[in-house]
């Protein structure tokens, strides 16, 4: 008798639940409908679109208008919950005039999730509960219009555009085709690729820019990787970022622990903290920094305003001159004029080859070691003073002018080979100074 109870009360429970699951089931419902809103603008008109968690597909035509749809898939509550968030999608409205347009996905006010239940709160200041929701989007433009595109957390795909950009993106994925316009970028750790841009002007922070043939490229960067096919200018202020950019004209780099990759370059400027230049052909060259390496294969004249700690080495170069130095290693294959330093602390320079219009070596400073190797035929004209001299120097080549040594001060002026006008003149100048000519 008591198994029996038992198992009625089971059966009744069971019931119970069953029927309170039907209900429930029976309340909720499921909405997915596209919804659109269309409006004509100017070609030139400027276009704003707001994107919050959404993919988004932004397509350009040539038509003088726009169109934006946009899909919900959502499962509320209760029919009364359906019926109450279709009516307003129904009547959203979006500002717009034949110059201006603005469109908003994110039509809520608040939007709280608790043990899987969502509440959201419109901005007509009903609310609805929700199961589940998902949105995306669609948006036709004029192609010329200036597009302004505020995103977070979404993907986004857009095509090209010949009219100007403005982004503001945080944490999207996106991905364009052509700007034929100038683009303004603001984003954190976003991922962004186009085929090809004209001028940007971007600030970013913990991002990824690609993008084919650009125009000038001003960037503002921290912790980001740029790659970007060619560039007119490039002018940069990083810190801990890579740019690859194969081919530029003029750079200007102004960096903390970032480093730089060109093949061709213009003339470089660079300001550099504990980072890498890396440029396969340059033009003229202007550094200033601490803590760097520069690798140079081919480039034009090289001035060292200041340099501290850093390491330079090139294939060829058409001059170095060196204002300011500490600790710093110089090493050049082949330089073509001149060589000279007039402030050096501490520095090693080898000179590994010389061209024809070689004009001397002028090296002024205090415990500095130098490397010379010239072609063993070539007259020049030596002088020095230096105190606590260490000259490997094949001094009988050589016819003395003048040599005077008082203890550890030697002054010293020699002719190597003739003494015609016009011969390089290598001069040394300072305190524990060291000197090796090599002859080949």
């Amino acid at each position: 008798m008591k198994t029996m109870k038992i198992s009625i009360f089971r059966t009744s429970a069971a019931l119970l639940l069953s029927v309170i699951f039907v209900s429930a089931c029976a309340g909720a419902k499921d909405i997915q409908r596209t919804f659109s809103w269309k409006f004509n603008v100017n070609r030139d008109a400027n276009v704003a679109m707001v994107n919050y968690d959404c993919n988004l597909t932004i397509h350009t035509w040539d038509k003088a208008e726009t169109e934006f749809r946009m899909t919900v898939d959502a499962e509320t509550k209760s029919e009364e919950d359906t019926k109450t968030l279709e009516n307003y999608l129904q009547g959203l409205t979006f500002s717009n005039s034949p110059s201006s347009v603005t469109f908003n996905n994110t039509f809520w006010e608040s939007r709280n999730t608790i043990m899987n239940k969502t509440t959201m709160k419109l901005k007509n200041g009903k609310t609805v509960n929700l199961v589940s929701m998902k949105i995306s989007s669609e948006l036709w433009i004029p192609s010329t219009c200036r597009f302004d595109l505020n995103s977070k957390y979404s993907q986004i795909t857009m095509d090209d555009l010949s009219g100007p950009l403005t982004l503001d993106l945080y944490n999207d994925n996106l991905i364009g085709g052509n700007l034929f316009s100038d683009a303004e970028i603001s984003d954190k750790y976003s991922t962004m690729e186009f085929s090809n841009t004209k001028n940007i002007r971007a600030n970013i922070y913990s991002s990824k820019l690609n993008a084919g043939n650009s125009g000038n490229i001003n960037i503002v960067s921290k912790y980001s990787r740029v790659n970007i096919k060619s560039c007119k200018t490039l002018t940069v202020n990083a810190y801990n970022d890579k740019y690859n950019i194969p081919q530029t004209e003029d750079v200007t780099f102004t960096a903390k622990y970032s480093d730089l990759v060109t093949e061709n370059s213009g003339n470089l400027k660079a300001d550099m903290y504990e980072g890498t230049i890396t440029m396969e052909n340059a033009g003229n060259v202007e550094i200033e920094s601490k803590y760097a390496l520069y690798m140079l294969s081919n480039a034009g004249k090289c001035s060292v305003s200041s340099s501290y700690n850093d390491k330079l080495t090139s294939r060829k170069l058409t001059s170095l001159k060196v204002v300011q130095s500490k600790y710093s290693n110089f090493r050049i294959d082949i330089i073509d004029e001149s060589v000279k330093d007039l402030d050096s602390y501490n520095d090693t320079f080898t000179i590994s080859e010389t061209g024809n219009a070689f004009t001397g070596l002028t090296l002024t400073g205090k415990y500095t070691k130098t490397t010379l190797t010239l072609p063993a035929a070539l007259s020049y004209h030596f002088k020095s003073v230096v105190k606590y001299p260490d000259f490997n120097i094949n001094e009988s080549a050589m016819k003395h002018i003048s040599k005077i040594v008082d203890g550890s001060d030697v002054k010293w002026d020699a002719i190597k080979g003739n003494g015609s006008e016009g011969i390089p003149v290598i001069e040394v100048n300072g305190y524990s100074m060291s000197l090796t000519i090599n002859e080949k």
